[in-house]
């Protein structure tokens, strides 16, 4: 859960790895940072499309367990999109 500062607030934003909450808690605004579209074409070694390749990207996180990952799988032109973090990514192809 990552808090951001309310705006007058000078201070950085709150990563919480846990949360436990016994009772009724407001949370306040909670701001999901959005996603972005990646995207890209898989070629073999002679620039033929690769159809049917796995994309993996998972974010690079201080805590792994906290890390997200988005999957997706490339079409008949060797396309492939996937809306993913704004954040750095470690991406790796698995051909089909």
């Amino acid at each position: 859960l990552l808090v951001l500062p309310m705006a007058q607030d000078p201070a950085s934003p709150l990563t919480m790895t846990s949360l436990v909450i016994d009772d009724e808690v407001d949370l306040g605004d909670v701001v999901v940072a959005p996603l972005m579209p990646l995207a890209g074409n898989v070629v073999d070694p002679v620039g033929a499309p690769v159809e049917g390749a796995s994309i993996r990207c998972t974010e690079v996180a201080t805590v792994p367990s906290d890390a997200r990952t988005w999957t997706t799988t490339t079409d008949a032109l060797g396309a492939f999109e996937v809306d993913v973090s704004r954040t750095a990514l470690v991406c790796v192809v698995t051909p089909p």
